[in-house]
């Protein structure tokens, strides 16, 4: 039989109004990245998650059929803002580089959602399923 299992697609969305992801059965994971600039990420969490990078075309993920929402924000000293609830299973947000140069916002309802944020890692619970990879040098819960 033919073989579905794509691995990583890439799209060429030059002149498309609106992105609709839905990844269909299985394991998938769905990454949205940035560039080498100092990128302005907004991750708008709900049955539909939309991704945003300074302010361009959104990414409309279907939390029904992702259980892995990457945000890859590149190289650059990034802001990547998290509002709220629901959403993909997992949200993994990852700072890439240079080292320790990005900064977390995390507001509204998904600040709540985040109990007992101390301390950065606390953000990274398996509760709320928000996972920091590495490029992250401060947060914000507002």
């Amino acid at each position: 039989g033919p073989n579905n299992d794509l691995g990583a697609v890439v799209f060429d969305v030059t002149g498309v109004g609106s992105l609709a992801l839905n990844p269909g059965d299985g394991s998938d994971t769905v990454t949205v990245n940035g560039n080498a600039s100092d990128n302005s990420i907004s991750v708008a969490r709900g049955a539909t998650t939309t991704v945003t990078v300074d302010g361009l075309l959104a990414a409309q993920v279907n939390a029904g059929t992702t259980e892995t929402l990457v945000v890859a924000a590149g190289l650059g000293d990034d802001l990547i803002t998290v509002t709220g609830s629901g959403g993909p299973s997992n949200l993994a947000i990852d700072g890439q580089g240079p080292a320790a140069s990005d900064t977390l916002r995390v507001e509204g309802a998904a600040a709540l959602d985040a109990t007992g944020l101390g301390h950065l890692e606390a953000l990274g619970c398996a509760a709320v399923g928000l996972h920091l990879r590495h490029g992250i040098s401060r947060w914000e819960a507002r």
